[in-house]
């Protein structure tokens, strides 16, 4: 009998979404195939009071916060233009405007590492491609 791999765990990470600088929804960001993301679990934070009007081609800022362990603060890890690309249930697919700047290049290692990347110094090879 072949042994089956254990199922892999899909890393995630707290993010939200601004939409027309009026509306915010939060959700659990993960990286798919072919440079989409998910953010699933979407909720909304602020900005419409009804329904939120979202559909395939919506543009918006997608930003992730990671929560440090030190002091428990939230810190902005930077953002990126997005475009909705499929909506099923609480769940948006999301690709890049421009998926090989850097802030998306860095986003998606981000999520891949569930948050935890090491902190950049003068001496980090990837110091210079993030300024």
């Amino acid at each position: 009998m072949p042994a089956t791999a254990p199922p892999t765990e899909t890393a995630t990470l707290p993010a939200t979404l601004e939409l027309d600088g009026l509306v915010k929804l939060a959700g659990e960001l993960s990286n798919l195939p072919e440079d989409k993301l998910q953010l699933a679990g979407t909720r909304l934070l602020s900005g419409s009071r009804g329904k939120v009007n979202l559909r395939p081609g919506t543009a918006g800022v997608l930003s992730l916060a990671s929560i440090s362990a030190a002091d428990d603060d939230t810190a902005d890890t930077g953002a990126a233009p997005v475009t909705v690309s499929a909506i099923t249930g609480d769940c948006l697919t999301l690709v890049f405007v421009e998926p090989d700047r850097d802030s998306a290049r860095h986003m998606r290692e981000m999520v891949a590492a569930g948050g935890h990347m090491p902190p950049l110094t003068g001496a980090t090879a990837a110091y210079t491609e993030v300024l």
